[in-house]
């Protein structure tokens, strides 16, 4: 039977072929010529038939066959991805490595299990239960992206199943004994950071991304702070027992407080010099657990100590409210922060706690 004007067409090859039947559809018409597109090639006719009912029902891109890097890539050219903030874009990109044993699949070969392997690859690897969440986000943007782009017909990452979360552990901090260690070395440039880091509650990226600017030797003060509106350029008293530490990267510092002595140049062309730059973050990490290591201090993270600040406080400062100032926690019932200069000598007794 005839089929009707526009759906489509199925006709066979000649010679001797695997798979003589082609389906084609027409696209439409540039000037008096049609736009055709082969379906596909198949060894019987009714599978060719079937191809194009599927196809009108459901129909497929020319590039059905993308790879799953080459969807990532182009998923990043579009407003989903360039509108979304720096720092979720390099979580996207970081999940999106847990995928490299599929970078070159295609993707619409890609199903539930392949996703599952990856989240199941971070697991093994002691990754957090958030970076396993991430890496599921990123197999639904690009899911649905393919989908809508009529890449897929179906979605396969909404079964990827996250482990559950663990028992908390009790929260681990650096104790007494280990800050006194950290204290008969603080002349050594990573470990003094470390006590900055207990000492002021303060994050590690915004440690390392302190300006002199914002360090007020003469009050004692330093104004910093990132990530969340409750902690941005929120006012840290400088405790006594850091104060000298604080005071000695000031002076030997140019432009960031945490700073170290850098080559940069060629000696060749005779442009080497040396210059004084902040920390890579992922350079600092091997330092910092180097340090701790020559110590014999356990390996807890960075974060840690700011762990180990919010446990000291809450152990010894009764002003919760000044605690939550200073560390950078949202109040939603604490107004002065919002529309009142803090009172700096609450804030400094609530560090004195430490």
């Amino acid at each position: 039977m005839k089929r009707s004007n526009g759906s489509g067409s199925v006709y066979k090859l000649s010679g001797n072929r695997r798979k003589p039947w082609v389906a084609r559809v027409v696209l439409g018409r540039d000037g008096g010529s049609m736009i055709r597109k082969i379906v596909g090639y198949y060894e019987r006719k009714s599978e060719a038939e079937l191809s194009i009912s599927r196809y009108f029902s459901m129909p497929t891109s020319d590039d059905q066959y993308i790879t799953l890097e080459q969807l990532f890539e182009r998923w990043k050219e579009t407003r989903a991805y360039t509108e979304i903030s720096k720092s979720t874009q390099d979580n996207y990109s970081a999940a999106y490595k847990f995928f490299a044993q599929f970078h070159k699949t295609q993707f619409i070969k890609l199903r539930t299990v392949h996703f599952q392997r990856a989240v199941d690859l971070a697991e093994s690897s002691g990754r957090s239960r958030s970076t396993m969440a991430k890496i599921k986000t990123v197999a639904g943007i690009l899911s649905e992206y393919a989908f809508s782009e009529d890449i897929v017909g179906k979605t396969y990452y909404k079964t990827v199943r996250i482990p559950k979360d663990p028992r908390k552990k009790e929260i681990q901090t650096f104790s007494e004994l280990e800050i006194a260690k950290l204290f008969k070395r603080s002349s050594d440039p990573i470990a003094n950071t470390i006590l900055i880091l207990i000492y002021t509650g303060m994050r590690i990226s915004e440690l390392l991304t302190l300006v002199k600017a914002n360090v007020d030797t003469k009050n004692m003060l330093i104004v910093g702070g990132v990530k969340t509106d409750a902690g941005k350029d929120r006012i840290i008293p400088i405790h006594k027992k850091i104060q000298p530490i604080i005071l000695r990267r000031y002076e030997e510092s140019e432009i960031y407080l945490i700073d170290h002595s850098k080559e940069v140049g060629s000696k060749k062309s005779g442009t080497k010099r040396t210059i004084r730059a902040p920390y890579h973050y992922e350079h600092y990490c091997k330092l910092y657990y180097q340090a701790l290591d020559s110590l014999g201090i356990r390996r807890l993270t960075p974060h840690k100590a700011r762990h180990t600040f919010f446990t000291r406080m809450s152990e010894r400062c009764k002003d919760k409210k000044a605690m939550a100032l200073v560390g950078g926690h949202a109040d939603p019932n604490f107004s002065e922060k919002i529309y009142v200069h803090p009172d700096i000598e609450r804030l400094r007794k609530a560090i004195e706690c430490l």
